[in-house]
């Protein structure tokens, strides 16, 4: 099946309204490479998940402070940087 993003968006948003609003009140990583598990103070949980070869393609974006810190998987390593690297290849 082939979704324009206008369509995509009708699907998914729904979900985004059961979050919308809600603080993160916990963060794990688990697996072997790691994915993410984030659980709102509504306890609504959101879990990655990926069959593809390769690093996890998630990534999380911390904006507070004024300063940017981005969260990705390198190497099956937690890595934090500025949001310069690039998931492809890591």
């Amino acid at each position: 099946m082939v979704y324009s993003f206008t369509g995509t968006l009708a699907v998914w948003q729904p979900a985004f309204d059961t979050i919308r609003g809600s603080l993160i009140a916990r963060c794990e990583l688990f697996g072997l490479l790691p994915e993410v598990a984030i659980t709102t103070d509504g306890n609504t949980r959101l879990l990655s998940f990926s069959t593809a070869d390769g690093q996890p393609q998630w990534l999380l974006t911390n904006r507070r402070d004024g300063q940017e810190r981005w969260f990705t998987v390198q190497n099956g390593q937690l890595h934090v940087g500025d949001g310069t690297c690039s998931l492809r290849g890591s």
